[in-house]
């Protein structure tokens, strides 16, 4: 163990249900035991998930009332510092970029080791974020990545100092996969947001849809957008055969059955959710979307279907081809798990674990 502290920061409302929240409760358990002391600062105010290590202590910093940008951003920056600054951590590590950029002003002058951890995509980052996720992370002492593509965004200084870490598969329930008869379903889940582009999904099912009447669409999530979806899908004359169930704990169990997944967005890092589509043997359907979660989780396309993001069209004819050839379905719920061993937890913990062993030793040893 590492006579250490180290700090983990997120914004998650809530960790254990967005993919850089439940990543975030992942390492800092593995830190938990490696590390003297843990600590997992959120800024919202969300609850203490009841899976996070008991070793952890977890801090909550809420976000401001004030409804000005400035002001709230500011307070922010001021409340978090003077929580880092009570710890007195060794290393801090934030989550995603927006948090990194505030972790990293919060922490300018403090005697501690900076490592952000980039969870999304760093090529569809808008003026002025783009020019500020780059000062942090060249101003970094070390940067966690997903993917190399996401890395080599930032260029040589970065590439440098940084460790490519996929996300892991973490199975839940001894959960195997299932290479039966599927239902007449398209399925897919996540958060009712612009950048997951179901919009585009309802548009590709109203096409599949005059083909295979007999076909439903089931979307599990919530998010923002859920009251625009359902007007599209009323618009479209779809309302009996598209349904929004709500959230669901646990997507491998909720989605075993169902015919084909498809993951429409418009970017994604590794997303969890294809992991658990891949896990339990679905045919999958993916857009090809930057920084190439989807490429790498597919084998570049061998065990999916890839499709240009924004395109229902090509969305609607990669679904066709699955429902219409039996065998192509087959061997793409075969080949899905493959992905699986290379993504073990035994194997990304051992990865987690042994860069934060580097980055101990070279602050140690001043390497």
């Amino acid at each position: 163990m590492f006579n250490k502290s180290i700090v983990f920061v997120n914004r998650s409302r809530q960790l254990e249900r967005g993919g850089a929240g439940k990543m975030t409760m992942y390492v800092a358990n593995i830190c938990a035991t490696i590390f003297e002391k843990v600590y997992v600062i959120l800024l919202s105010d969300g609850k203490r998930p009841e899976t996070l290590d008991k070793r952890i202590s977890f801090i909550n910093i809420p976000r401001s009332n004030s409804k000005n940008l400035i002001i709230w951003r500011s307070k922010e920056i001021i409340t978090l510092r003077k929580a880092i600054r009570n710890i007195n951590p060794n290393i801090v590590c934030p989550f995603v970029s927006d948090v990194a950029v505030v972790s990293r002003i919060a922490t300018l002058g403090l005697s501690v080791t900076f490592c952000p951890a980039e969870r999304g995509d760093p090529y569809t980052m808008t003026f002025p974020w783009n020019i500020l996720v780059k000062w942090t992370y060249s101003h970094s002492d070390y940067c966690f990545f997903q993917l190399d593509k996401a890395r080599d965004y930032f260029g040589t200084k970065v590439i440098n100092k940084s460790f490519v870490i996929p996300n892991p598969y973490l199975p839940k329930n001894n959960q195997k996969p299932y290479f039966g008869e599927r239902k007449q379903t398209i399925v897919s889940a996540g958060r009712f947001e612009r950048e997951k582009c179901y919009a585009d999904l309802i548009n590709a099912f109203s096409i599949v849809y005059k083909k295979h009447p007999e076909y439903k669409l089931i979307i599990w999530g919530d998010g923002s957008l859920l009251r625009t979806y359902k007007t599209q899908v009323e618009q479209l004359g779809l309302n009996e055969v598209v349904s929004f169930p709500g959230y669901t704990w646990d997507i491998p169990e909720t989605i075993k059955y169902e015919g084909i997944f498809v993951l429409p967005s418009l970017y994604e890092g590794i997303p969890n959710v294809l992991i658990d589509a891949l896990s339990v043997g679905i045919p999958v359907v993916s857009t090809d979307c930057t920084p190439g979660g989807p490429f790498f989780l597919t084998d570049s396309g061998k065990n999916g279907l890839l499709v240009p993001v924004k395109s229902p069209d090509k969305l609607a004819e990669a679904i066709l081809k699955i429902i219409d050839n039996s065998s192509l379905a087959d061997e793409l719920s075969r080949k899905g798990p493959s992905i699986l061993s290379s993504i073990s937890v035994d194997r990304i913990s051992e990865m987690w674990i042994n860069s934060f062993e580097n980055i101990v030793n070279a602050k140690l040893y001043n390497i």
